[in-house]
């Protein structure tokens, strides 16, 4: 209908975290530094409502997300005692020991949005439902939480 429609499609999305710690180990201030920039594919499968307000339209999305990780690197600094490493590296995806992360990401989605004329603007947000860290001792648990911004050109309008 003209109030609601289904929307999907593909996004390149960047996802990622960044850490830092100190700890003291024997009167020596240890501090570890890290960071990482991972590539997803999202699928969003979206429910969209559409309200006109003044000849603007006024939208809000809701459904779940499918995400594949692409590619990633990662960086770690750690400093102490004067002295400093650092180790970069290609992000392994997996799910064994020896990997840093699953590929698989799923989850819900929930945006808002204005569209006038051709532009459009909007803001969402991804929760990650799925575990994304192949350790899982103790209960560990890596989830993505993700907000987006878009802005979009809508041609032949």
């Amino acid at each position: 209908s003209d109030m609601v429609s289904f929307e999907t499609g593909l996004l390149l999305s960047t996802k990622g975290y960044k850490i830092s710690e100190e700890e003291s180990i024997m009167g020596e201030t240890i501090k570890i530094e890290g960071k990482a920039n991972l590539l997803y594919i999202d699928i969003p499968l979206t429910a969209k409502a559409t309200f006109d307000v003044g000849g603007a339209k006024l939208y809000g999305t809701f459904g779940p997300y499918l995400g594949f990780g692409l590619s990633g690197k990662s960086k770690t600094e750690v400093s102490g005692g004067g002295e400093s490493e650092t180790e970069e590296e290609d992000v392994k995806w997996g799910s064994g020991d020896d990997d840093d992360l699953k590929r698989l990401d799923f989850g819900l989605t929930i945006g808002a949005g204005l569209a006038l004329n051709a532009i459009e603007v909007g803001v969402s947000y991804n929760l990650g439902l799925a575990n994304v860290s192949p350790y899982s001792d103790g209960g560990y648990k890596e989830n993505h939480r993700v907000i987006g911004v878009s802005v979009a050109y809508k041609f032949g309008r």
